[in-house]
């Protein structure tokens, strides 16, 4: 489910981009509170927020435009924004879009090499018993191991925890293998047309410093993906875009060309989506 949001000015079909973000484990929607804030403080365009909350810490709802969220918004740019998870909770129907941001991501969680898989899947299958005993003390440690604490969490009460959710992600992610060609994000057919339900752009953020993803699996991920994008950003670690939305946002902007809506735009006067920071107001 998820949570839409209106937000500048215009309504939600004058809106000029729309950004879909899709948290990962143990996340919610409400971590990108900061990036909204960010991006209405620094983009001059009308936008659309539409927060995908798997519902760990509270139900999921759908706010009370009762707005499909399927459809984009008439004429606007779509940006896809995916933690971690995320990319494999993603519906896909929300690759159709102009651009596809990984940060934290990756094809298969648990690294190839035999040795070290063993260890990646004991550690999961800890954490999954734990849950069941103490998922407070579960999530604190995820939570800390990304720089971040619960205190993130405004939902966060115990209470309505809801641990067999966190138990089945938990068991999803140690087999998920993301299928590239169903998702349409693998490599290009022989004529060169891309395959259903696909981003144009796709970009991967990773932290030099993530203990939990590592920065190996990003260059997997790049190398399978159709003409992506890595950065490897050298201090944060797994929690990256919330410990440092702004560096995120910064890379994203940096990095991001969409011609529609430069050409949307062009007569106003108004900045290109890639050219907001190199060349600040």
């Amino acid at each position: 489910m998820a949570d839409v949001n209106r937000a500048h000015q215009g309504s939600t079909d004058e809106a000029a981009i729309e950004f879909i973000f899709q948290h990962g484990w143990a996340f919610a929607s409400a971590h990108w509170k900061q990036w909204q804030d960010i991006l209405l403080q620094t983009l001059p365009y009308p936008i659309r927020f539409i927060n995908l909350d798997r519902g760990y810490f509270k139900s999921p709802t759908i706010s009370q435009s009762h707005e499909p969220i399927a459809a984009t918004a008439t004429g606007a740019v779509r940006i896809v924004i995916v933690h971690s998870l995320g990319l494999h909770l993603l519906p896909e129907r929300f690759l159709q879009a102009d651009a596809l941001i990984c940060i934290g991501s990756f094809i298969h969680f648990h690294p190839e090499q035999p040795l070290q898989k063993r260890l990646s899947v004991k550690t999961i299958d800890r954490m999954i018993r734990k849950l069941d005993s103490c998922p407070e003390e579960v999530l604190n440690d995820f939570h800390q191991a990304c720089g971040l604490s619960l205190d993130s969490i405004p939902e966060f009460n115990i209470a309505t925890l809801n641990v067999e959710l966190l138990r089945q992600d938990l068991q999803f992610l140690s087999s998920s293998r993301l299928d590239l060609n169903l998702s349409g994000l693998g490599p290009q057919t022989e004529d060169g047309s891309i395959p259903h339900a696909s981003a144009r752009q796709r970009l991967i953020v990773h932290g030099e410093n993530d203990t939990i993803v590592s920065k190996e699996k990003a260059r997997e991920l790049a190398c399978a993906l159709r003409n992506a994008q890595l950065v490897l950003l050298p201090e944060p670690g797994h929690g990256l875009p919330f410990t440092h939305a702004d560096l995120c946002i910064k890379t994203i902007l940096e990095r991001v060309s969409i011609p529609d809506l430069c050409s949307t735009f062009s007569e106003s006067g108004q900045p290109a989506l890639s050219t907001i920071f190199s060349n600040p107001a």
